[in-house]
């Protein structure tokens, strides 16, 4: 049943832009004319947690540092897509960041809920009678899951304890259930290469 929920929500975030490859890799970065300031990103995907049995689906992560090069003032959100089991429960709305074992909590902001629901159909092949052979839908599952979708800021303390660090995790609370995602060695690496980002200087 998991499996056919996640087909249907990695199918979801393929077709709004989000492909797995994206997902795990390339940092982009574009000027922003409305604040004067270069924005670079990074997304990750999390397929599972360190816990088993939580009601966790999936969980998209996307690093926003914006950085304006004329002030170098710089500022660091996280953008957290969290996707659930319909039956979970409620979600604290504080997210806590563990960086080397110490904790942050970071309180979470423009919170909202959203019911999702997907199709996932099979399909056979049958000969008609002049032997060709076509496909027809032999099955049709409908799912449904829950989005939670927030954003928390980071300091900029806290993002040099995060580039410093060789273990970072983020810790969710969620009815009965604790959630906890563990950035991998190359995350590690991508995230310390945003936070060391800096735009060229004007001429």
């Amino acid at each position: 049943m998991k499996k056919i929920i996640l087909s249907i929500l990695i199918a979801t975030l393929f077709l709004s832009g989000c492909s797995i490859f994206k997902l795990s890799s390339r940092i982009y970065n574009n000027y922003d004319p409305v604040h004067h300031a270069t924005r670079y990103h990074v997304d990750f995907l999390f397929l599972r947690s360190v816990e088993w049995r939580t009601p966790m689906n999936l969980l998209s992560k996307s690093f926003l540092k914006l950085s304006d090069k004329n002030s170098n003032k710089v500022s660091y959100t996280i953008y957290d897509q969290l996707n659930l089991k319909v039956s979970s429960g409620q979600i604290k709305d504080t997210v806590f960041i563990m960086v080397d074992g110490q904790i942050f909590p970071k309180k979470m902001e423009s919170l909202a809920l959203i019911n999702r629901s997907g199709v996932n159909t099979s399909t056979e092949q049958v000969m008609t009678a002049d032997s060709t052979m076509v496909d027809i839908v032999s099955g049709v599952e409908s799912h449904t899951w829950k989005e939670a979708s927030f954003h928390y800021n980071l300091s900029s303390l806290l993002a040099e304890k995060m580039k410093q660090a060789a273990d970072i995790r983020f810790i969710y609370y969620v009815g009965p259930h604790i959630i906890t995602v563990k950035l991998s060695r190359t995350q590690l690496n991508r995230l310390r290469k945003l936070f060391e980002m800096r735009p060229a200087h004007s001429l």
